[in-house]
């Protein structure tokens, strides 16, 4: 690693474990072998953020002030460059971006290029596992579309399973979440009716359920994608 590596600042606290596991992941795929070859980052954890999915819902203004805060609050402590290890935050990544001097890297956008390199074929489809918030403001749909890749979400009463498992994942239940055999059913009816071939981890919570979702077919794991995009970003 280059000793004078860029500063990475990492948005958390939406939720915690989710931050740490960006931060390990981060940690494990630098390829260090002593302390001074990791990088350098700065982590503001801010849970205190409002609901990301409550505010795009209800059309409510009350996230971004706290994640406009927190930002600046990494680029005065000296962040080079700005990662969010949420997907619902990206709503506002542009108003974001817009109010900064140093950039923001769009996790959206590296994880749709990403999928983007391994979909070639027009009968695959991407299962998209997130929040509602994220599903209502369709910011992975719009990306698919434009660089069309097939893709489904769950319905309604899909959704809860999905919104549940994440839920309980925000209150540090991961191997032991509830939800787990019901999400595997979910994705096991998907896979033989609607033959998807990648289950997109599009929530963070949902990255940290990867391991414990028994299936073949190929899980996007977006949060290990932004800490390598991360890392390269560092190196610079």
């Amino acid at each position: 690693m280059n000793k004078n590596s860029r500063t990475i600042g990492i948005l958390g606290g939406m939720g915690p474990m989710a931050t740490v596991d960006l931060f390990k992941k981060i940690v494990n795929e630098s390829g260090a072998e002593r302390d001074q070859d990791h990088h350098k980052i700065i982590i503001f954890n801010n849970p205190k953020i409002p609901s990301r999915s409550e505010a795009i819902l209800k059309g409510m203004n009350t996230a971004f002030p706290q994640l406009l805060k927190s930002a600046k609050t990494l680029e005065a402590a000296g962040a080079d460059f700005i990662i969010i290890p949420c997907h619902t935050a990206h709503y506002w990544f542009r108003e974001l971006q817009d109010q900064l001097n140093i950039p923001i890297i769009n996790m959206i956008d590296n994880t749709v290029n990403y999928i983007n390199s391994l979909t070639k074929n027009e009968s695959q489809k991407v299962l998209i596992l997130a929040t509602r918030g994220t599903i209502y403001s369709k910011i992975f749909q719009n990306e698919f579309m434009i660089k069309r890749i097939p893709y489904v979400v769950p319905n309604s009463e899909e959704q809860e399973i999905v919104s549940k498992a994440i839920d309980f994942t925000k209150s540090n239940l991961v191997e032991t979440n509830p939800y787990i055999s019901k999400l595997n059913n979910m994705i096991d009816n998907y896979i033989t009716g609607n033959h998807i071939t990648c289950i997109l981890a599009g929530c963070t919570e949902i990255s940290l359920l990867l391991p414990y979702l028994t299936h073949k077919c190929s899980k996007i794991d977006s949060s290990l994608l932004l800490a390598k995009r991360a890392i390269n970003e560092a190196n610079q």
